[in-house]
């Protein structure tokens, strides 16, 4: 079946658990929707490479529907460079 003729919360669960499971990416917090030939994937992740691997995850599950990269990008903070023991 393709991504076309499943109904669009099914679409978007079936995303959200290949991007939870696949080894690329094992991100759980993204939301996904579909709507009109589009699936938009929202949320945060820790790099560039991360985020271009949740799109080639949903482009290789759903390559007839367009793809809405709306992930931003925060790094993990740094360790400081000290700590201060009292």
């Amino acid at each position: 079946m393709g991504c076309g003729s499943e109904p669009t919360a099914y679409l978007a669960e079936r995303i959200r658990i290949a991007l939870a499971h696949d080894p690329r990416t094992h991100e759980l917090g993204l939301l996904v929707s579909v709507a009109a030939g589009r699936v938009v994937v929202s949320g945060t992740v820790t790099s560039a490479t991360r985020s271009r691997d949740v799109v080639t995850v949903v482009r290789e599950l759903c390559p007839d529907l367009e793809i809405q990269d709306d992930l931003r990008v925060k790094a993990a903070d740094a360790p400081p460079d000290s700590e201060t023991v009292t």
